[in-house]
């Protein structure tokens, strides 16, 4: 029907729905069909500076895609109005292109991707900054549920106390929120579930504030692509990854991460990031861990909990550093359960929780083990480090070796490692060796780690053995 004037001020147009029940109070009062027409001309009418359109409870069916205006306030009842995209309407229902100050609230939106063909977005933004959606309910697109594109370094985009769910098909794989290029933005207290890519997927965009719970989304719970600068808290649960990090740096994350097919948390050539997690019982679906390291992530700081408490443990490895990341702070981090191994280290300057230095080694003298290491709970040995404390001569090296002693049981005294001492070498060198040069890592509690050597060396050479420890929970 055409506008008519309630005495409303012109800055506020109110729309009712076909099924509104107080239809006298609005301007505008929908049929039911197409009813894109009347809220259309209900944001066409406002002034130049922009104004409010109230939708009334009641089902608005959309046979088109709404446009915006500068500075519009789009505000309907909570979960009593609802905007219901028709079939065959094959569009996105709200697309914000070239604006700025534009804020939905108390909406839900249904993109009945049932009813669609082709992608279609349920909220669009483009080259829009400053925009702030509240207490939505976005749900059924044909792909994604918000997505926003090309905003910028000014950014702004605001998703505060949102519900997306169900977003994407198995062509069209549709996040609930998708933010490309998008700077300074906040998503804040987000559920998220059942969509067919991400939960929450941030690519290029920079300054971010997240916090979401994300459960059963087909990829990634939480995912950020070459995005720097974010604080992130989430809760990541039923997906292939729970969070993942793709070359996103001087990150701040606070992650709990269960029952993931693949990985708790994965970084893939990452910097700079500190990460508190609590991982657990994931590796459903494949080799998994409760954090994973891969690519070049590098100078990261972890300190959390990686947990498997099934009957039957899924989740590989508690930590797993692998590629070429190193640099990286391990600390704190306790390990219960595992299918493989607790932690497994291939940074030659990665830190771990404990280091324990034996005493000196002389490699021209007798033959001698020395316990270092008696483990009170399981561990895991990461990784050691030779140090020469006198400089070793050019005579033929000897066998170095890092072994086990058992209570009652004859010492093995190679049995995490042998190596042949090197030769030439000034006091001072040294040589780190990580989890895949040794020959078994794990230490049961009531194991003694002793290190010792053949000796008899030809020439001088004196050295001293540092083992570096993950000690897990009992």
């Amino acid at each position: 029907m055409a506008y008519e004037n309630k005495g409303a001020m012109a800055a506020t147009i109110v729309v009712a729905a076909s099924d509104s029940l107080n239809k006298a109070a609005a301007n505008y009062v929908c049929d039911g069909v197409a009813d894109n027409v009347e809220i259309q001309a209900a944001i066409d009418a406002l002034p130049a500076g922009g104004g409010k359109v109230v939708l009334l409870e009641g089902t608005f069916n959309l046979a088109s895609t709404l446009t915006g205006i500068v500075g519009l306030a789009l505000v309907g009842c909570g979960k009593n109005t609802i905007l219901f995209l028709s079939d065959g309407a094959e569009c996105h229902m709200v697309n914000l292109v070239n604006l700025s100050d534009v804020s939905i609230c108390d909406i839900v939106f249904d993109g009945n991707r049932a009813g669609q063909t082709v992608a279609a977005h349920i909220v669009r933004i483009e080259n829009t900054p400053d925009v702030y959606l509240e207490y939505l309910e976005v749900k059924n697109a044909a792909q994604h549920g918000i997505i926003a594109v090309a905003v910028g370094s000014n950014g702004r985009i605001i998703v505060q106390s949102c519900y997306t769910h169900d977003n994407g098909d198995a062509i069209n794989v549709g996040s609930g929120v998708y933010l490309a290029n998008a700077d300074n933005s906040v998503v804040s207290d987000l559920i998220s579930h059942d969509n067919t890519a991400d939960g929450c997927q941030f690519i290029n965009s920079d300054n971010l504030v997240i916090s979401a719970t994300c459960v059963d989304n087909d990829r990634y719970g939480i995912m950020l692509d070459a995005s720097h600068n974010a604080i992130i808290k989430g809760i990541c649960k039923g997906s292939s990854v729970g969070c993942y990090m793709g070359a996103s740096n001087y990150a701040n994350m606070d992650i709990v991460s269960q029952d993931n097919k693949l990985d708790g948390i994965r970084f893939q050539d990452c910097i700079y990031c500190n990460c508190n997690f609590n991982s657990l019982n994931n590796g459903q679906g494949g080799i998994g861990a409760g954090l994973n390291l891969r690519g070049a992530t590098n100078h990261c700081n972890i300190r959390g909990i990686a947990l498997d408490n099934q009957g039957i443990a899924t989740q590989d490895y508690g930590v797993l550093e692998g590629n070429t990341s190193d640099y990286n702070n391990i600390r704190n981090v306790v390990v219960v359960g595992y299918s493989t191994l607790p932690m497994y280290i291939v940074g030659l300057h990665t830190i771990v929780d404990k280091s324990y230095i034996s005493v000196k080694l002389d490699l021209s003298g007798a033959a001698a083990d020395i316990e270092v290491y008696f483990a009170d709970t399981p561990g895991c040995l990461v990784g050691y480090t030779i140090v020469y404390t006198e400089a070793s001569s050019a005579d033929a090296g000897v066998n170095v070796r890092l072994g086990r002693y058992q209570d009652g049981v004859a010492l093995d005294d190679d049995y995490f490692d042998l190596v042949v001492s090197e030769v030439s070498k000034a006091l001072g060198y040294h040589k780190t060796y990580v989890s895949g040069d040794l020959t078994q890592k794990v230490i049961a509690a009531g194991d003694t780690v002793t290190v010792g050597t053949a000796g008899g060396k030809t020439g001088t050479g004196e050295v001293m053995i540092i083992l570096h420890i993950a000690e897990m929970a009992s």
